[in-house]
């Protein structure tokens, strides 16, 4: 009885919606079989696989996780500081923009190494809508002066990008800075966090940047 009904099926979908109910995993079978075996109820059997194609059709929103895109940034990131030249910082401001913070240590060889790979990116966007902005997260501001005083002789002037110190009391910051080092946020053009990483920074990071710049 219920093989004889089953060729009836096809004409409650469409083709379109029985793909999507097969990528549903083993929901849209485990509704008929179950009906087979106990009784063969057509109404309730589209109605349970028009539920299981809705529910397939919509993704679920996440936040941020490290090395990965966001795919419905909740709410934009908020950042303020005062550059060691005493210039204000606020992410509100850079609405826009593509934006890469950075936090690091004077501290952290890792985040060391990263500097020149910091250099060469922020020259080749020169001219473009983006940003880069890094956060030291030094106990004391006595080690990031000396790299301030370093950076200002050795360092072109449009390669001196905006530097904070998370420790200072104009700072304030929804992003973690707390734990591994380097870390990575990269902000689309509303503000919203599109990808994050802690440890070292990824080719990723970067491919992530070009993509929100296009």
């Amino acid at each position: 009885m219920t093989l004889s009904l089953l060729p009836r099926l096809p004409r409650l979908f469409s083709a379109r919606h029985w793909r999507r109910a097969l990528a549903v995993p083993g929901l849209v079978w485990a509704v008929v079989l179950g009906a087979g075996a106990v009784a063969w109820a057509p109404s309730a059997i589209a109605q349970a696989i028009a539920q299981a194609i809705a529910q397939a059709a919509v993704p679920a929103a996440t936040a941020a996780t490290a090395g990965n895109k966001a795919a419905q940034p909740v709410r934009p990131a908020a950042l303020k500081g005062v550059t060691e030249s005493g210039k204000p910082v606020d992410l509100a401001s850079l609405r826009g923009k593509v934006v890469m913070v950075v936090a690091w240590s004077t501290r952290c060889a890792v985040c060391l190494d990263n500097m020149p790979e910091l250099r060469r990116n922020l020259a080749g966007w020169q001219g473009q809508a983006f940003e880069l902005i890094t956060v030291n997260t030094d106990a004391t501001p006595g080690a990031l002066a000396d790299w301030h005083s370093l950076r200002s002789q050795t360092q072109p002037a449009h390669l001196q990008w905006p530097s904070l110190w998370a420790g200072a009391i104009t700072f304030s910051s929804t992003l973690d800075m707390q734990g591994q080092l380097p870390a990575v946020w990269v902000l689309d053009k509303t503000g919203a966090v599109r990808y994050q990483v802690k440890g070292r920074m990824p080719a990723e990071a970067w491919d992530q940047v070009a993509e929100l710049l296009l």
